[in-house]
């Protein structure tokens, strides 16, 4: 019996070293997930502090896409009309 208890005995001690591989490793993930819910914490949510600018903004990049759109409608008529 003296062998078998020798075999468990050294089997045992290999897996306290791998428990303890195991347990350093869960240690640094959390230490990671800690780190993310800081950085979480840090991000601020962007809010508009010149509401009349950004209305402005909003007006000039509308306006652009008009003209943008009514551009290339004559372009495209042009094209079309060329081409009869």
């Amino acid at each position: 019996m003296k062998r078998e208890e020798e075999e468990l005995r050294v089997l045992l001690e290999g897996l306290g070293g791998e428990v303890e591989r195991v347990r350093n490793r869960s240690n640094e993930l959390w230490n990671g997930v800690g780190a993310l819910k800081m950085r979480k914490k840090e991000l601020v949510e962007w809010s508009v502090a010149d509401e009349n600018g950004f209305n402005q903004i909003l007006e000039v990049n509308a306006l652009s896409s008009l003209s943008l759109i009514v551009r290339f409608v004559e372009v495209s008529t042009d094209e079309n009309e060329t081409e009869r």
